[in-house]
């Protein structure tokens, strides 16, 4: 059983005269509290009375949980913004090392177009152009497929998901300060660039894919001829070259 206090004693500690004290028990608001001395539960009575105390003055029940329940919605819209900023941005370096994956998986497609295309060479130049339209097509295939696939590190938070809402009333204000603080810093560290938007980051991306569409879908025509007249070897090298361009057009400037 814990040990009790006096009711001046937690007068003294609530900022409140016994007299107040004594109307709370009597209301029922610290009966919970009352030990079978007589005396009170200090840490249960604190909590009582911090429901129905504001800046040293009773509120009456009504009021207080109105308090209550307008700090809980203050706490759950800081909460929707939070949660909104951790959607909208990335740490700096992780958007950085999303658009370096792109860039790895499209050079990992676009190298192996030498071997598949040079199987054609010195076929006639219809053959070929049919050829690697074929090979492009599948490469651009194979892409669009990495692409919708799920990714989890498209997903990677500002920090870890909000825990649920506490119940008692000075750990709700408590979230709320911790929140507060969150989205601050959030929103400091988009003032200094120490983040990066989803919606940048996505637009870049697909810029840098429909680069390589664009390139790729050019290449069957530039090399047709060329290749209905050259040796595996021969076509291999003139292709490679091809796709060194293409994946030159890729790299950040």
């Amino acid at each position: 059983m814990p040990r009790g206090i006096s009711r001046r004693e937690l007068a003294r500690r609530a900022g409140v005269s016994e007299t107040s004290i004594r109307k709370r028990i009597d209301d029922g608001t610290l009966k919970p509290a009352l030990l079978p001395d007589g005396r009170l539960d200090p840490e249960l009575s604190e909590r009582l009375l911090s429901a129905v105390i504001t800046r040293g003055r009773f509120t009456t029940p009504a009021l207080g949980k109105a308090q209550d329940r307008f700090l809980r919605s203050q706490v759950a819209t800081l909460a929707d913004d939070v949660d909104d900023l951790q959607l909208r941005y990335l740490p700096r370096e992780s958007g950085d090392r999303i658009v370096a994956r792109v860039l790895k998986l499209l050079r990992a497609h676009l190298l192996k177009l030498p071997d598949t295309i040079a199987s054609a060479a010195g076929l006639p130049a219809r053959q070929v152009l049919d050829h690697a339209k074929a090979c492009v097509h599948s490469a651009l295939t194979e892409i669009s497929d990495e692409f919708l696939a799920p990714r989890a590190w498209w997903d990677e938070p500002l920090r870890k998901a909000a825990a649920p809402l506490p119940l008692e009333p000075n750990r709700v204000k408590a979230a709320k300060l911790n929140l507060a603080a969150t989205k601050s810093d959030i929103e400091r560290l988009v003032a200094r660039g120490d983040v990066r938007s989803r919606r940048d980051i996505v637009r870049e991306v697909g810029e840098r894919v429909a680069t390589a569409k664009s390139l790729l879908l050019a290449l069957p025509g530039r090399i047709d001829q060329s290749v209905s007249v050259a040796s595996p070897h021969e076509a291999r090298a003139l292709i490679a070259a091809e796709v060194d361009g293409v994946l030159a057009e890729l790299l950040p400037s």
